[in-house]
């Protein structure tokens, strides 16, 4: 199956955003996150407080490649402790990872989240969890369209990974949007998407659901041939729940 290219896929992202797609509170979740369902997930949370969890350097995708941020991976670790969610670590290893590809956000979140399984299971770690920041950016880098949080146990397993974009109220309120292209206002900009995921992962950690074996109906941008950009954005996209059992999250 062709892949539509990352560059091509992330431009088309902002024309959907900039036609209005998402514009209603009716497309917007009160959900903090999409999360796929894990059978850690209930432990992690009973247990987070007291463990300690290695936080990794921000992985930074654009469609020039990527980039890992210490300032982001240090914001995680601060933010984690000063608000007493667990006691976090810095951990400077970074991942090798391939150029993103994939026909949706989805496929992208499932690519690293495997990748980065794979490398933790080689590794031994001292921390009960591993945590990796990831975002996304668009063409210009002036916009995030994509935030993910990976989060593995001791083994390398997925225990608490999951993924925002513009479908969650908590992502479009922070109006993730730098002022201008200036270096200045890309850090501001890595350094709020950062925020919004930590607040995204600690409203998960504070209001557990009482039944996550029940289906969140997601949905992902995902492209529906490929097409050039002379034609409309509405051929370009379809909008497709997502296929693996998620997580509600209130």
């Amino acid at each position: 199956m062709k892949v539509l290219p990352f560059n091509l896929l992330a431009a088309c992202f902002v024309l959907l955003i900039a036609h209005g797609c998402a514009k209603t509170t009716h497309d917007h979740t009160i959900n903090p996150a999409y999360r796929p369902s894990s059978e850690n997930a209930t432990e992690f949370v009973k247990v987070l407080k007291t463990s300690v969890v290695a936080v990794y350097p921000s992985i930074i995708r654009t469609p020039e490649g990527t980039s890992y941020s210490n300032n982001s991976q240090q914001q995680v670790v601060s933010l984690l402790n000063e608000k007493q969610v667990t006691t976090a670590l810095a951990k400077f290893d970074i991942f090798d990872l391939t150029q993103l590809d994939g026909r949706s956000q989805w496929e992208f979140f499932q690519n690293d989240l495997h990748t980065i399984s794979e490398s933790l299971k080689s590794r031994d770690s001292e921390a009960d969890y591993s945590l990796i920041m990831e975002i996304l950016l668009p063409p210009g880098n002036q916009a995030v369209f994509g935030i993910h949080c990976y989060i593995f146990d001791r083994q390398g397993n997925n225990t608490f990974s999951f993924l925002l974009n513009s479908h969650h109220k908590l992502f479009v309120d922070a109006e993730l949007r730098a002022i201008d292209s200036s270096e200045s206002s890309r850090s501001k900009l890595i350094e709020k998407a950062t925020r919004v995921g930590i607040s995204a992962l600690i409203q998960q950690v504070n209001a557990p659901q009482q039944n996550e074996a029940r289906n969140q109906q997601g949905y992902s941008i995902t492209s529906q041939k490929i097409a050039t950009f002379d034609e409309s954005v509405a051929s370009i996209f379809i909008i497709t729940r997502l296929r693996k059992p998620l997580v509600p999250v209130f």
